[in-house]
């Protein structure tokens, strides 16, 4: 049996960058960059179910075309790291 295939997730540019400054230790580059300019971001396990708690209901899609993908993740990751910065959201 091959190894088991990593959760992805897709986020726009700007939470990518937000992403990477809020990291505390050097990153190591998983991401990749896809020609509409979103990100895909591999995650562990432990840290895709940590996001589908935190995720609410209607957050909008990060990249604007529906066909591409339909999972909601910047908006979460957004209110995520401005709870984590103490930030007020806009």
């Amino acid at each position: 049996m091959g190894p088991l295939a990593m959760k992805t997730i897709r986020v726009s540019d700007v939470t990518h960058r937000a992403i990477l400054d809020c990291a505390i230790l050097p990153v190591c580059p998983t991401a990749t960059r896809q020609p509409d300019g979103c990100w895909l971001v591999p995650l562990e396990d432990d840290t895709w179910e940590a996001l589908q708690q935190q995720r609410l209901p209607g957050e909008s899609r990060a990249c604007p075309r529906a066909d591409l993908w339909s999972d909601p993740w910047d908006d979460a990751i957004q209110r995520l790291i401005h709870r984590h910065r103490g930030r007020p959201l806009n």
